[in-house]
């Protein structure tokens, strides 16, 4: 369908127009066609390509395929994605749908035949949304609805089934290569990217529109995502894409070949500290030696573990090869005041390795260093901990409240 790559472009300028708060959005975000797959029977998204079954859309009123352009880009925009933590997929994808349809309903859109968009739901974020589905409201086997086409309109009798409830699609899938732009951005690029997307989505808000949207805005803004899986994201990504010409590959040096390596500026040793403060409960320090053994599953390099409060309690190295008993059995030392500057200090002057990571799991309660590190910090901080915005450096994340 030669046409349909200008007709598609055509109707994201019509919205883009129209829509003045998904412009930037709509022509920022590559489209991509996929014919004759099974797992992009209608429009789907990675969190950053929009992929589109061609049969599909062109079936579609100018007003349908503007909803479901627009359907998919809030997907990329609110996040969904790295918002599933550990959620079941499909009901996770169910919820995003209804919280999505609802939005753009409010807003005039049309959504085409079988969308989900149950009004009980009205006003609830995807993570609402999902809670009344694990309690059993309107969810079964069946509330993933099918769409069937082929011949006619959208919705009518036809040959191929489309799942709706079924177009988030993990960004590591790898039935998505072939597809996926080599120079995608990585996950923390993606989620500056929506943060300027937000930034610009928001600007073109006002009045009841922007409240209908902001708790979802703010949910994908606020990095309340697997910790662990983030930092093996970025290690892999690191790994994956920094080719230099120094050092050379030694194996070819002897024939006297000057070969590029990898280069790794990964760390040999990740250091974490747990805050053993007063204000640390036990379940929060439980639920941290749990996360610490999910670190060793994604990430087997060596592992220090440090426990402070006012000042460092106790020091335990793990070696990559190490397994994670003897950290099930840690005991908690401390329970006084919160300082991390003695944490610093130690990897300054004690740590050989040039370029650790820190990874300090924390309720961000005390007193930070004058100066900001060399080398990565990592904080991991209780739902209810310190505000982002007070940290002075470093990535925060939110654990996950449980």
């Amino acid at each position: 369908m030669p046409d349909l790559v200008d007709t598609l472009q055509r109707i994201r300028i019509s919205l883009a127009l129209s829509q003045p708060f998904l412009a930037t959005s709509v022509l920022r975000l590559p489209f991509k066609e996929v014919s004759n797959s099974s797992w992009c029977m209608t429009m789907a998204t990675d969190g950053y390509h929009i992929f589109y079954n061609p049969l599909w859309v062109s079936k579609l009123s100018l007003e349908e395929a503007q909803g479901v352009i627009a359907h998919e880009v809030m997907h990329v925009i609110f996040g969904h994605g790295d918002r599933r933590q550990n959620r079941v997929q499909e009901r996770w994808n169910i919820a995003c749908d209804h919280a999505v349809n609802l939005l753009l309903l409010s807003q005039g859109f049309v959504i085409p035949v079988g969308g989900l968009s149950d009004r009980k739901f009205s006003g609830m974020t995807a993570e609402e949304i999902y809670l009344k589905l694990s309690e059993g409201l309107k969810y079964d086997a069946s509330d993933s609805k099918n769409v069937t086409y082929n011949s006619g309109a959208p919705g009518k009798a036809g040959n191929r089934t489309a799942k709706l409830g079924a177009d988030l699609i993990d960004h590591n899938d790898p039935r998505l290569k072939p597809f996926q732009d080599d120079d995608a951005p990585d996950q923390e690029q993606l989620r500056q990217l929506r943060n300027t997307l937000t930034s610009e989505m928001k600007s073109h808000l006002h009045g009841m529109a922007a409240g209908f949207f902001s708790d979802e805005i703010e949910r994908a803004k606020s990095k309340c995502v697997p910790w662990h899986l983030i930092l093996r994201e970025w290690l892999f990504d690191k790994v994956r894409s920094d080719w230099r010409s120094y050092p050379f590959a030694k194996k070819h040096l002897s024939r006297g070949f000057f070969m590029p390596s990898i280069g790794l500026d990964v760390p040999a040793d990740i250091v974490f500290c747990i805050d053993t403060s007063g204000s640390m409960s036990d379940h929060d320090l439980a639920l941290i030696i749990g996360e610490i053994n999910s670190l060793r599953e994604s990430n087997p390099s060596k592992l220090t573990i440090v426990q402070c409060d006012a000042a460092i309690q106790d020091i335990k190295e793990f070696e990559a090869g190490d397994g994670t008993s003897d950290i099930e059995k840690l005991c908690i030392k401390g329970r006084g005041g919160t300082d991390f500057r003695p944490v610093f200090e130690w990897i300054k002057n004690e740590v050989d390795n040039p370029m650790p990571i820190l990874v300090f799991a924390t309720d961000g309660f005390g007193m930070f260093p004058a100066t900001f590190p060399e080398f990565p910090v990592v904080w991991i901080v209780d739902p209810t901990g310190r505000p982002n915005t007070e940290f002075p450096f470093g990535s925060v994340f939110r654990r996950l409240a449980q």
